[in-house]
């Protein structure tokens, strides 16, 4: 993996975004039941951000720690530098759309709560906050890992000081039982035990070992049958499984985090099947993930949902169109606005590599 990215979960990546575009597609254009939106199914695409924080841990584990030790401060750097910009350059609509809402409809004010949220990554105030950008609400767990992890770099041997944080959390995710307070919600949210299943997995895998392939087709197979049947049961149950302020964050980790780290594994057996014009096209798709990740409202909502209005589309025909508008301006945001603008944050200088 040191010797460049892995195609596998590439691939992955690209997916788990379609799957939230869908979850989206699904939820927000308010479709009918369809052959794309099946009764019981709402919050299956969700999985997608379940997959995208075990990919998380396993990147980060094994780049900065496992692989080779970066320095702290180059590594929180870059880290942020990768994901900071780009969201505050896609939340500029959703700024913009807060303050004309708050200038010419009445009874709208702007939450100063959510601009701050946006540009710190910091949910907590006298509630949880989500920046404007709604899916920012993962990046807030996203900066929290990275800073766990910065932290972790500043000592010379990891070992037993992965008990620190762990205890931590664990105290104050027990916290929530007594106290239910929004520091402790974000904080103690289960959803972090989804990053530390990809640090786990980092651990254990091998990257110059033998692809088990049968192993990695039934963890495959497992993980998604994991995640169909339970998304399926808790919409037919009505149990949440939404883990934005830690409600119902117990019923999706519980199986949609194993899940996603059965799926994650059983990708990376098949590393070295990833290839032809379809691996290729699928691997571009995971290149612009975070662009699609982040742009997909404004193709969705912006764009496609005025189009279904005006030509009368049934739901299946509008979930099409939003996905496969939200892949394709994905794709364009991607080549024309992130790439220049990892290119800009990449110039500083690297920093030392902490000895191991």
């Amino acid at each position: 993996m040191s010797g460049g990215k892995l195609k596998s979960l590439q691939v992955l990546r690209g997916l788990a975004a379609m799957l939230v575009v869908w979850h989206h597609a699904y939820t927000h254009l308010r479709v009918p039941p369809g052959v794309l939106a099946p009764p019981h199914m709402r919050m299956a695409g969700g999985f997608g951000v379940d997959i995208f924080f075990v990919l998380s841990g396993f990147i980060i584990a094994r780049t900065a720690i496992f692989e080779h030790r970066a320095a702290a401060g180059d590594f929180i750097w870059r880290r942020v530098m990768r994901v900071a910009p780009m969201f505050w350059i896609m939340s500029l609509p959703w700024i913009a759309l807060a303050l004309m809402k708050a200038r010419y409809l009445p009874g709208q004010t702007l939450d100063l709560r959510q601009i701050v949220a946006t540009i710190t990554f910091w949910p907590v105030y006298d509630q949880l906050v989500k920046p404007l950008l709604g899916i920012g609400w993962t990046l807030c767990y996203e900066i929290l890992f990275y800073g766990c992890m910065a932290a972790l770099l500043t000592r010379e041997t990891i070992g037993y000081r992965w008990l620190w944080p762990m205890s931590a959390f664990g105290l104050i995710a027990a916290s929530r039982l007594v106290a239910d307070m929004p520091l402790n919600r974000f904080l103690g949210n289960l959803v972090i035990l989804e990053f530390l299943g990809g640090v786990a997995l980092a651990r254990l895998h091998q990257p110059s070992g033998v692809p088990r392939r049968w192993a990695g087709a039934a963890a495959l197979l497992t993980g998604l049958a994991l995640w169909l049947s339970y998304t399926w049961l808790t919409g037919a149950l009505g149990l949440q499984i939404d883990a934005w302020e830690a409600v119902g964050d117990v019923n999706r980790v519980v199986v949609f985090g194993p899940a996603a780290v059965l799926v994650v594994y059983g990708a990376l057996q098949f590393e070295d099947r990833i290839g032809g014009w379809l691996g290729r096209r699928l691997v571009q798709l995971g290149d612009a993930s975070y662009s699609i990740y982040l742009s997909h409202g404004i193709a969705m909502f912006g764009v496609m949902y005025p189009i279904a209005w005006v030509m009368h589309f049934d739901g299946d025909m509008t979930m099409v169109g939003g996905i496969v508008l939200a892949a394709l301006f994905g794709l364009v945001v991607y080549r024309w606005i992130e790439r220049p603008v990892l290119s800009l944050f990449a110039r500083r200088p690297p920093q030392p590599v902490m000895a191991s």
